[in-house]
């Protein structure tokens, strides 16, 4: 392999690592707001929690 192409590979596997990285922060953005409670509360309230199994 040679260093162009070790270059090239390392380059289209950082945009990756990016995008994931991006991910994990905007998780930690949701949770430290409680954006995922309020949203299964919502669904709770509009799906019903009878507790039946269906």
């Amino acid at each position: 392999m040679t260093s162009h192409e070790a270059w090239r590979q390392t380059h289209s596997l950082l945009r990756v690592v990016v995008f994931l990285v991006l991910i994990l922060v905007l998780d930690r953005l949701c949770a430290d707001e409680d954006l995922f409670e309020a949203a299964g509360s919502t669904v709770e309230r509009r799906c019903g929690s009878g507790g039946a199994a269906r």
